[in-house]
């Protein structure tokens, strides 16, 4: 299922009307409906006069099942937007924005939008066939122009927004000063070199944000709605010429060869080479401590010491971004996002003794994040609300108290000072204005400070705790500042709270692309420095300090990108806008077909016509497949009806089929089968689990003429399946998993066939000698035992690892067998091009040796069919693979597979194979 496990089940929906949209809140986002409804309004009015389409009724829906910032856009089952209530925090890719809400459904209404345009060709073929993705065209636009258009969106709409943010602006001057090649065909999301998935996003927004400010917006967006309305995928038009001077790839060359004179500083020291995401940087045990996220690794946090570049892993396989360690080194006070009740997403607050290496108390599920850690173990830390945070201090589990909450507000990254007397918090308002903070040790407010439109990040405190450190965008990229406060903090009261007298901004005189989390030394500052492969980090011996002037500090107000609409009101009046009130939804929907097509399939010589429909609920709680077709030859009428329920725990399958084989002399074999199986998941970042049991029931008899002619009798089973899996996806792996899987299998047959079958299978994907080397191990076995065995197929199968690739086609039927195969796999080139602005590029070559066994003891109808065949036959294989990964629109590996297998016992018995697969 689409969205199955993605809305938890068991929550109560409500649902409200507007003029364009049907809002799907949960009852604990009741309070953020109004102003989600509001800015849904205003996002319609502005993308639509844009793009220039007016879309039907969109469908909203509001969640707050996860503790991560995101949101997506989907046309099917009916068009509709998903918004998570959890607003970003200043410090992640997404963080320039000054409203959330606003922000991010402007951003996917432009999605909603544009991939709803077509040509009136494809508009009528959806009157007749109704939300078909082959009607959709856009789906098949370059991740660079679909991202990279609502980037557009997002930022000239707000005075926030990715087309103009620090990130971008790092990533493209980075690229260009130290001679990185782009090329637009590299836009997409599964890019594994660095930018990595950003690049659609940062670069495809910079990219059309710079075409748009060289021509007017009439004329910009006019060229945009006649490339979403082309007959054939837009790619192959090039209608840009008349209003750009060239194609989109002439355009970019020339946008891409605009090389700005950059001057870098080179630092005393760098202990580490490049990270894709680096964040939080600490001093422990003599070394450098970060948490690192890279796309051929679980990400952790990591550890460099005495100056060797290779990372050690502190803590694997957690999403923690930032973490806090006390002063002495002995704690850590680490948030790692987790599965809560496996349908939920959560911040699990952990404290640990590094010595001992052991937790000493944790709080899963509480959303708790951005913890700091003093030295007599009292933490300060954010906290997830519906539509922004809380601020928080605890020492214990059981202690923990809210000291400042307010509603839209996120208090982010808060920071004990040394002594641990006060601490310095973020904090960003809902007009997008950020105030650096600080705070008695009991939570009260004691100063106010630099509150401006400039994102801020990271605050540390200096050697005498004196000042704030921070990273801030003013001048467009993150640099580094010092905060005084006009009272010297010794002994500060809470009265003076901007009580005004002079304070000191002063920046850190660097020359570069972005610097974040200053950590202050004696006499030298270590930070994070980006460069065009990630983040490393960077020690500045005797750091110059520059005073701010008040021209840098109005440059936070970010009205230096030339392609923003004229300024709207930040808090426009939120007046109900309902057609119809909020009311309660019920439990079970009007599920009606979102598509169908006619099909035809040719079946021993005859033509079988038929017809196939989906269904499917909003949230993916209910759907359903019909197929029927009308077999002439029988005279008689095939269906698969397959109905699904995840509104509860667990899943129900429901499915019910007649199938029918033609035999001789006119005569039919029809199987019914009724089939309901329930599946109960359990999930975790780093594991999932399972168990499936199902009661099936089949009917056989023999048709002729549309008669049923003889009754075959009645066949009983109950499968079942219990899984454990931690194999993790890595795109940039040669195998397409890390981890293992286990799985246990069987069937218990009723009635008069008394068997028993059980199977195990196990596949082993384990690193090799350097990155991307694998070796991979699976063994699986088969058998079934009783007075009539059931007949099982051995044969090849459709992943990477059939029983033995020699064979290809030969299939056995059997009563039991053994199957092992070892194969390692090895990098030979990784590309990252693609043909043109075709969705499909190539990804990487690589190879394999293998060695395939298969031990099969042959059932009873084998032997019917050949009295020669030995009860037991044994197949053993050895060869080697070469393969060519192609990815296509960004989220499907294909594979094209040549290879050459020899058997074991007679080297003249060889097979060479070309095959082509797609993991549908």
């Amino acid at each position: 299922s689409r969205a199955a496990g993605v809305f938890p089940p068991g929550m109560r929906w409500y649902r409200a009307e507007t003029e364009h949209f049907i809002l799907h809140y949960p009852e604990s986002l009741r309070d953020l409906a109004l102003p989600a409804a509001v800015r849904a309004e205003q996002a319609y009015l502005r993308v639509t006069r844009d793009l220039g389409v007016t879309v039907r009724r969109l469908h909203l829906v509001l969640t707050d099942h996860s503790d991560l910032a995101n949101g997506w856009t989907s046309l099917f089952p009916v068009p509709h937007i998903v918004i998570f209530a959890a607003p970003p925090t200043a410090g992640e890719s997404i963080g320039d924005v000054d409203d959330w809400l606003r922000t991010v459904l402007l951003h996917e209404l432009t999605h909603a939008v544009h991939l709803e345009d077509a040509h009136p060709l494809y508009r009528a073929f959806r009157r007749l066939l109704g939300r078909n993705p082959v009607l959709f065209p856009n789906l098949w636009a370059p991740d660079w122009y679909t991202e990279g258009l609502a980037v557009v969106e997002e930022t000239r709409w707000t005075t926030g927004g990715r087309a103009c943010s620090a990130e971008t602006e790092a990533m493209v001057a980075a690229l260009r000063a130290q001679g990185s090649r782009e090329y637009l065909d590299q836009g997409w999301v599964d890019r594994t070199s660095w930018p990595g998935w950003r690049t659609p996003y940062h670069l495809g927004g910079a990219f059309l944000a710079a075409t748009m400010e060289e021509v007017e917006p009439p004329d910009w967006f006019a060229m945009i709605r006649a490339k979403n309305r082309t007959f054939l995928p837009f790619f192959l038009d090039h209608g840009e010429r008349r209003y750009l001077g060239g194609d989109f790839e002439e355009v970019w060359n020339r946008w891409w060869s605009a090389t700005p004179a950059t001057r870098v500083s080179p630092p005393d020291q760098v202990p580490s080479a490049p990270g894709f995401l680096v964040r939080s940087l600490r001093r422990l045990s003599g070394g450098y401590c970060f948490y690192m996220s890279r796309p051929h690794e679980y990400p952790g946090i990591f550890c460099v010491r005495g100056g060797d570049p290779r990372p050690r892993r502190l803590l694997e396989g957690i999403r923690a971004e930032w973490f806090g360690v006390d002063p002495a080194g002995r704690r850590l006070a680490v948030a790692d996002l987790e599965r809560a009740g496996t349908y939920r997403e959560r911040y699990r607050l952990r404290v640990m003794d590094l010595p001992a290496r052991r937790t000493l108390w944790s709080l899963p599920g509480s959303r708790l994040f951005h913890p700091d850690i003093r030295a007599d173990g009292t933490l300060v830390a954010a906290r997830r609300v519906p539509g922004g945070t809380e601020l928080v201090r605890l020492s214990s589990p059981e202690g923990v108290r809210v000291v400042a909450a307010s509603p839209g507000v996120v208090f982010q990254q808060p920071r004990w000072s040394r002594r641990g007397d006060r601490f310095a918090v973020i904090v960003r308002h809902p007009d997008g204005v950020s105030c650096l903070e600080i705070r008695g040790e009991d939570g009260a407010l004691l100063r106010r400070g630099l509150c401006d439109r400039a994102r801020k990040v990271d605050p540390a405190w200096d050697m005498g705790d004196q000042a704030v450190l921070f990273a801030a965008d003013y001048r467009g990229r993150f640099e580094i500042y010092r905060w005084t406060p006009p009272e010297i903090l010794e002994g500060l009261a809470p009265a003076p709270l901007d009580s005004g007298g002079e304070e000191r901004l002063e920046r850190l005189d660097l020359e570069g692309f972005e610097w974040r989390s200053p950590l202050p030394e004696q006499d030298a500052l270590a930070v994070l420095e980006y460069t065009a492969g990630g983040y490393r980090i960077a020690v500045y011996r005797n750091p110059a300090w520059v005073p701010v002037t008040g021209s840098d500090q109005t440059a936070g107000e970010r009205s230096s990108c030339g392609m923003r609409a004229p300024p709207t009101p930040a808090n426009p009046p939120l007046e109900p806008p309902w057609t119809r009130p909020p009311r309660r939804e019920p439990i079970l929907p009007v599920l009606l077909p979102f598509t169908w097509f006619p099909t035809l399939e040719r079946r021993g010589g005859t033509w079988i016509p038929g017809a196939a429909a989906f269904g499917e609920e909003l949230r993916g709680y209910y759907g359903y497949a019909a197929a029927i077709d009308y077999h002439p030859g029988a005279k008689a009428v095939e269906y698969d009806v397959r109905y699904r329920i995840d509104r509860g725990y667990p899943t129900l399958w429901l499915q019910a089929s007649r199938d029918l084989d033609a035999l001789q002399d006119g005569r039919y074999l029809e199987e019914q089968r009724w089939e309901a199986r329930i599946h109960i998941p359990y999930r975790r970042f780093r594991w999932v689990a399972g168990f499936e049991a199902a009661f099936r029931r089949r009917r056989f008899s023999v048709w002729k003429n549309g008669h049923r002619l003889e009754s075959l009798g009645t066949r009983g089973s109950v499968p079942f399946a219990l899984y454990y899996s931690r194999a993790l996806y890595h795109g940039a792996s040669v195998s397409l998993e890390d981890g293992f899987t286990a799985v246990a299998h069987g069937a218990l047959g009723l009635g008069s066939r008394r068997y028993r079958t059980l199977g195990f299978d196990f596949a082993g994907y384990l690193p090799g000698m350097t990155r991307h080397h694998v070796l991979v191990v699976r063994g699986s076995f088969l058998g079934s035992w009783g007075p009539d065995p059931e007949i099982l197929s051995f044969g090849p199968e459709g992943d990477d690892l059939g029983p033995v690739r020699l064979f290809g086609e030969t299939l056995r039927l059997a009563r039991s067998g053994l199957v092992v195969n070892l194969e390692y796999r090895f990098p030979v080139f990784e590309i990252q091009r693609g043909f043109a602005q075709a969705p499909l590029y190539l990804h990487r070559i690589s190879a394999s040796v293998y060695y395939d066994y298969a031990r099969v003891t042959n059932h009873e109808v084998m032997h019917e069919l050949n009295p020669d065949l030995p009860e037991v036959e044994t197949f053993a294989a050895v060869g080697g693979e070469m393969r060519v990964h192609f990815v296509l629109k960004g989220w499907m590996d294909t594979v094209l597979r040549a290879g050459i297998a020899f058997d074991t016992e007679d080297a003249r018995h060889r097979r060479v194979y070309l095959e082509l697969g797609w993991p549908f």
